[in-house]
């Protein structure tokens, strides 16, 4: 059983479902038909689906023949770079940022392997990255371009319309994706004022349920999908819609974008207390930038282990983590925190708190009285 009085600033890894995602899903349940059947039960539920296509259009600022709904953001990612290479016959390169997450940089290394040529760009925690070396990569060869527009990790904010425009203007053919599953119902996001082509996000991320997510992917963009059978999601994605975990997401996709901006500055004061908090400790390094994404704080302890620390607050009810989720039980190389030039000891020893509105500035207090006892003992 759980703590009643347990603390969870692990948001980024996932996030506790939402009242209007729990009653959109309960109501998809019940209307159990299956949305391509003709008959009144396969109706309701095409409806239901097709509203929660424009709730989380809405919430991107798209049209909703432009939301491609999968089972997550990793299959979002997926979809994007496989769908492009597939249709890119006469390209063979792709460019990401150093930075990206397994479910992009995997597929890229698989796509090696495959004879693509794969370019990562080298950035910095501020939310820079080395435009001379963009500049330089773009080829009339460079099928796509992939930047993360809030980093899973450290919070780093990236600049993907200046991104957008910095491709377009030497090969206007390149396709722009952009993995927003940090940023999606936290940060403000317009698909037509980032110029992006195709962007992924995510339900769990945002108080819906795992198993549902969306590629948005722009009018005439050319993307083949890469699974194939009943030509559901307009022949993109081939298999009978997860329709409960599809309406979550689109009621707290509608839900999030109500509240963006009075949440923002709401979780800016409680990652504020904190980051005050632990600027008082001498053997607290902050890994996360000043203009990183307040949802997200990153730090090292020196000469602490990271797993011990982590293992002392979870004993006492507050849930943390040791960088991302995916990545937790398994290694896969250097670490993100190192390809941003955090040196290894810090890097191999980050933690990272994640929050989001149902956090509280006493939890925040909390937290750092028992910081005080943990990193300091």
């Amino acid at each position: 059983m759980l703590n009643p009085d347990f603390i969870y600033f692990d948001n980024a890894a996932t996030t506790e479902p939402c009242e209007a995602a729990m009653s959109s899903f309960l109501k998809a349940a019940a209307c159990f038909g299956n949305p391509s059947s003709a008959h009144f039960l396969g109706r309701e539920s095409a409806a239901l689906l097709k509203t929660a296509r424009r709730q989380t259009a809405d919430a991107l600022g798209a049209d909703s023949s432009e939301i491609i709904f999968t089972s997550g953001g990793t299959e979002a990612n997926n979809l994007a770079i496989q769908g492009v290479c597939e249709a890119g016959r006469d390209t063979n390169e792709i460019i990401i940022s150093a930075v990206e997450h397994p479910s992009v940089f995997r597929v890229c290394r698989i796509l090696r392997k495959k004879g693509w040529r794969i370019i990562k760009i080298n950035c910095g925690l501020d939310g820079s990255y080395d435009e001379k070396a963009l500049k330089e990569a773009v080829s009339d060869r460079t099928a796509l371009v992939s930047f993360m527009t809030i980093n899973n990790e450290t919070g780093s904010v990236f600049p993907v319309s200046e991104i957008v425009k910095t491709v377009k203007n030497i090969n206007p053919h390149t396709l722009v994706h952009t993995d927003a599953v940090q940023a999606f119902g936290k940060a403000d996001i317009s698909v037509r004022d980032s110029g992006v082509d195709l962007l992924s996000v995510s339900a769990h991320k945002i108080h819906g349920l795992k198993g549902a997510g969306a590629l948005y992917i722009k009018k005439g963009t050319p993307v083949y999908p890469i699974q194939f059978g009943g030509d559901q999601e307009s022949g993109m994605r081939s298999g009978t819609e997860a329709l409960p975990a599809i309406c979550a997401l689109g009621a707290a996709a509608e839900t999030a974008a109500r509240h963006i901006r009075d949440s923002y500055k709401y979780i800016q004061t409680i990652q504020q207390s904190i980051l005050t908090g632990l600027g008082a400790f001498d053997n607290v390094v902050i890994n996360s930038a000043p203009g990183a994404s307040p949802y997200i704080l990153n730090f090292s302890v020196r000469e602490k282990n990271a797993d011990e620390i982590l293992s002392a607050f979870s004993e006492r009810g507050i849930c943390i983590s040791k960088g991302a989720a995916c990545k937790a039980n398994h290694a896969h190389g250097p670490s993100m925190l190192m390809s941003f030039g955090i040196e290894t000891e810090l890097a191999d020893n980050a933690l990272r708190l994640s929050f989001c509105e149902n956090n509280t500035p006493e939890e925040a207090d909390r937290f750092l009285e028992a910081a005080r006892r943990i990193i300091r003992s």
